[in-house]
């Protein structure tokens, strides 16, 4: 099995705000008075791509990774977009799965190695995995976690990238289910679920954490969502139509929302509300916090505080309001209290999304030739910038349909 070959070249350019390669998009009003209820563009950063495309994005704490279709990673600054280039060759054949930032050190997995670079560009190791990874990876300190591939089934992985040895800390058998979905890392706790329906939590020293029967939860049904974790507890979605969240030190519900549809999307968690997006229903917005019930534990089955139907997937969300790629493929602000549509961004020409769970509401979007853009929701105007392009307010919103 080929390798990849992942050489970084060190390449700030001054691509941010008012420098750019390229003329802007048509779709982009330059200088204008920005009104209430808008975008703005917060930064634009032209990749000036040639015979290649956007595939994917990821927001990963102060940076933004773009991944092409020809395997090149992009690191752009999260405050202005200034850009670094990471350029993966590989065989069509590699995986570059989502990238792990541990403090100065950045990792990138692929379906055999763990691509080590340090912030500077300076490549430090390749570490070759003993069987194939087979899903993203988190991290902490110098330590990274994911699926492995063995015969006889799948194991949960320990990596400390600074041994000189490529032999585990630790594993965790994970015989009967694959481990595909990304496992969650929160207070020291690894959270990882399996296709067979299992939900595993252990400790940084390998302990087994949840007091269950085999030390495991168990739904009816497949994990290939992403786990989630935060101080409230533990988020999963199952193809047996269930989002859970459990208490992390116990393993029992707390609460579970019943979607009537197998949940293959991972949950987006912000403060206080959960979002799901379900097939043919729509992003359903759970809060996550108020209960019916004193004591969890008790058959709190949550209803949705609110359903946006025409909406794709959580982008982001401020104080006031949620915000959604709609099936329209714009960019659409939700009221987070009644799931109201308020306004919505007018060009559809962004492609791809990272979803920012962050209260701060930038929205992260991308074009397939490699615009890459952060933008800044205006809700009570003022100023003067850039507008991606908008529509304002209920009338504007119901005359665009």
């Amino acid at each position: 099995m080929n390798k990849p070959l992942l050489s970084l070249v060190l390449a700030l350019s001054a691509v941010g705000m008012g420098c750019r390669h390229n003329p802007p998009p048509q779709t982009t009003d330059q200088n204008q008075p920005i009104p209430a209820q808008s975008f703005q563009q917060h930064w634009e950063a032209d990749l000036a791509l040639k015979d290649d495309s956007v595939d994917r994005m990821f927001v990963r704490d102060d940076l933004i990774f773009v991944y092409t279709h020809s395997h090149k990673a992009y690191i752009l600054s999260r405050s202005g977009g200034q850009v670094l280039n990471i350029d993966a060759v590989a065989s069509a054949a590699i995986d570059l799965f989502p990238p792990v930032v541990l403090g100065d050190k950045l990792v990138f997995p692929t379906n055999t190695t763990l691509e080590v670079y340090d912030r500077q560009g300076n490549r430090q190791r390749t570490i070759n995995t003993e069987n194939a990874i087979r899903s993203p990876a988190v991290g902490n300190k110098n330590v990274v976690y994911f699926g492995s591939e063995y015969p006889g089934g799948s194991r949960l992985i320990a990596m400390d990238i600074t041994r000189p040895s490529a032999v585990p800390i630790w594993q965790v058998m994970t015989p009967g289910g694959a481990l595909s979905a990304a496992p969650a890392l929160y207070q020291g706790i690894v959270y990882a679920g399996t296709q067979d329906g299992k939900i595993y939590a252990v400790s940084e020293d390998r302990s087994a954490i949840w007091p269950l029967e085999g030390g495991v939860f168990l739904t009816s049904g497949k994990i290939v969502a992403d786990v989630k974790a935060d101080q409230e507890g533990v988020y999963f979605a199952s193809t047996d139509s269930k989002l859970y969240c459990v208490d992390r030190m116990t393993g029992k519900v707390k609460w579970q929302y019943f979607s009537g549809r197998p949940l293959t999307a991972s949950p987006q968690v912000t403060a206080d509300t959960v979002y799901q997006a379900v097939p043919e229903i729509g992003v359903v917005a759970i809060d996550k916090t108020k209960s019916k019930f004193p004591q969890y534990g008790s058959g709190d089955n949550r209803d949705a505080k609110w359903i946006a139907p025409d909406a794709v997937e959580f982008l982001a969300a401020d104080e006031q309001f949620a915000y959604m790629r709609t099936r329209d493929n714009r960019i659409t602000a939700f009221d987070q209290k009644t799931g109201k549509q308020v306004f919505q961004s007018q060009r559809t020409d962004l492609q791809l999304f990272s979803a920012n769970p962050d209260k701060d509401g930038l929205i992260f979007a991308a074009t397939k030739g490699g615009k890459i853009y952060a933008i800044k929701p205006s809700i009570q105007g003022g100023g003067v910038g850039e507008l991606v392009m908008r529509l304002t307010g209920m009338e504007s919103l119901a005359s665009a349909r």
